[in-house]
């Protein structure tokens, strides 16, 4: 979800490795601050206007619980469900078999 928050232009990429680090990694902030470089007050403040966004991103209509794949081109072979069968004939009724049956290999 975060991925695709960043996608959406909704939050930035270092936004969602501070939410993900902290509510998933159960990192602290004061830690992540000090990898930052910037102070706890700063961070804290990047930390819930980031959330802010993703929360009001995510009760939108922009945001979809679902990512749907687009159906590729249909092809010869796709309609029949793959490709072609070859070998056995495609009716397997049983009045329609053979009457002697086929030498094993």
């Amino acid at each position: 979800m975060l991925e695709r928050a960043v996608r959406a232009g909704v939050i930035g990429a270092t936004d969602a490795e501070l939410i993900g680090t902290t509510r998933i990694g159960d990192v602290e902030l004061a830690e992540v601050a000090n990898a930052l470089g910037i102070s706890y007050k700063a961070c804290h403040q990047r930390h819930r206007r980031a959330e802010s966004a993703l929360v009001e991103w995510l009760s939108s209509d922009r945001y979809s619980p679902f990512e749907f794949v687009e159906k590729g081109p249909e092809t010869p072979c796709s309609s029949n469900g793959g490709r072609p069968r070859q070998g056995r004939s495609m009716d397997r009724r049983p009045d329609k078999r053979r009457s002697t049956p086929m030498p094993r290999r």
